[in-house]
């Protein structure tokens, strides 16, 4: 019994000692994200990718992964979460590791406000064999992630839109093609059943088609002001956002081309986000939607500079979606006089309004 003390007793010394050299040069951390882009609510991983490139063998390892605010891990099992004295939170959680090992822990991971979120790094602690000493380095890997904004629905479009007299109808403007039907004609065979004019069929007696006037270009720009003041200003900023998303991709389902122009200020890669030119698909959208994630709340012009540029740059098009985050100044009205000016037709959405 006592040979087995003692053989296990310098074992354990000698592990202790062994695990005590050098430091952690050959340990090697990233991280990275499942997605660059993610929708509110939509769960991906967060990955942190350890690499053993030495033959020591690592007993104890102490992970502490520098998060931003707003990220959640609805199925953490293992590991704490801590707020950080810089800001933020940082994720807490230990492992070990063999000689040549490499590990791989993935986080699962949720975002439900849009914006966009940098995680600040991480930190590794290895301690040795008896748990008496502790090293620790530093890994400057960040990983940027951005959330699209939540599309605000229908009905909520119709009741904002409806509360200005005189707008157009967002049934009329959006939901139906902007051509003109300037007469009928007796149906060939060869037109689309949609042209079909079932009430000018049952007073004739036979089919009838509509003949359209093709003349109006099926172009619509969608305007974005967030030049607003007030206790609400941001939240507010963000009901014109997800609006933004919920006009954009209406246009889309209906095919109709449309360009974006805005005074929201977009950070991170996305470039000339103030004015996106005429468009129509999956690239035109996703480009839009990634804007609307990186802006911020900062305006590069005011509500009258945005509003000249969209109309200078609608020559040809059918008529403007002005969304604006708060009409205090009269931004509503004030895009209608010039719209009238251009012979546009408007629909304005104050987005800032009751819901």
């Amino acid at each position: 019994m006592i040979p087995f003390v003692l053989l296990f007793i310098i074992t354990a010394l000698f592990i202790q000692q062994y695990s005590r050299r050098g430091d952690l040069r050959g340990l090697d951390a990233s991280m990275s994200s499942s997605v660059v882009i993610t929708e509110p609510d939509q769960e991906f991983e967060l990955s942190v990718l350890l690499r053993n490139r030495t033959i020591r063998f690592f007993p104890f390892l102490k992970l502490r992964i520098y998060i931003p605010e707003g990220l959640t891990f609805p199925k953490l099992k293992k590991g704490v979460l801590n707020k950080a004295a810089s800001g933020g939170y940082e994720l807490v959680m230990t492992t070990w590791l063999l000689p040549r090992q490499q590990l791989r822990i993935d986080i699962p991971t949720v975002i439900s406000a849009r914006g966009r979120y940098f995680t600040n790094g991480l930190n590794i602690a290895a301690g040795d064999f008896i748990g008496l000493n502790e090293m620790s380095t530093r890994y400057d890997d960040f990983v940027e992630i951005v959330c699209l904004p939540r599309e605000a629905d229908r009905s909520q479009a119709l009741e904002i839109a409806g509360g200005f007299p005189g707008d157009l109808s967002v049934n009329r403007f959006i939901f139906e093609d902007p051509v003109l039907t300037i007469g009928y004609r007796e149906y060939t065979g060869r037109e689309p059943m949609r042209q079909i004019s079932w009430t000018r069929s049952a007073q004739s007696g036979q089919l009838m088609v509509k003949e359209m006037d093709h003349t109006l270009e099926s172009s619509v720009t969608v305007v974005v002001n967030i030049e607003t003041s007030g206790e609400d200003a941001q939240a507010n900023m963000e009901k014109a956002y997800s609006m933004a998303r919920y006009v954009c991709r209406e246009l889309e389902d209906r095919h109709l081309n449309y360009s974006f122009v805005t005074n929201a200020v977009s950070t991170g890669s996305v470039k000339s986000f103030g004015f996106v030119g005429e468009g129509l698909g999956r690239t035109h959208f996703g480009y839009i939607l990634e804007g609307l994630g990186r802006a911020c709340y900062l305006t590069s012009k005011s509500c009258r500079q945005v509003l000249m540029e969209a109309v200078r740059r609608s020559s040809g098009s059918y008529g403007l979606v002005f969304i604006t985050a708060g009409d205090e100044a009269g931004q509503c009205a004030e895009a209608r006089r010039q719209a009238s000016r251009a012979g546009l037709q408007i629909l304005c959405i104050n987005a800032g309004g009751e819901i």
